[in-house]
């Protein structure tokens, strides 16, 4: 589902696999997503959304952008402030542990 180049925001280009598998987990659990709007760009379809935490029934925003084969190139579901913690805090881990070797 994902395009090989996919580009999560708020990421350093090029860690996106390693943050990716940490930061899902960490989520909050979302039972429920609109779609607010959609557009065309030149490398796709923005599909723009809220996500529903299932307990609070607060709203995320994020947006997507799928490539002409249907596949995310960009994933930006990291747009609230908690979330770009948890995304430093992994990375911050990882430089830390790839200095130690």
């Amino acid at each position: 589902m994902l395009n090989e180049a996919y580009t999560i925001a708020g990421v350093t280009r090029g860690a996106e696999d390693l943050v990716l598998p940490q930061v899902l987990p960490q989520l909050t659990a979302l039972d429920s997503c609109t779609i607010e709007k959609t557009s065309q760009e030149q490398h796709g379809t923005r599909v723009a959304t809220v996500f529903f935490d299932s307990l609070t029934r607060f709203g995320y925003q994020g947006n997507f952008l799928f490539s002409s084969e249907s596949k995310i190139r960009e994933l930006n579901i990291v747009d609230t402030a908690e979330i770009q913690t948890v995304i430093k805090r992994v990375l911050h881990n990882k430089v830390e542990t790839y200095r130690k070797q």
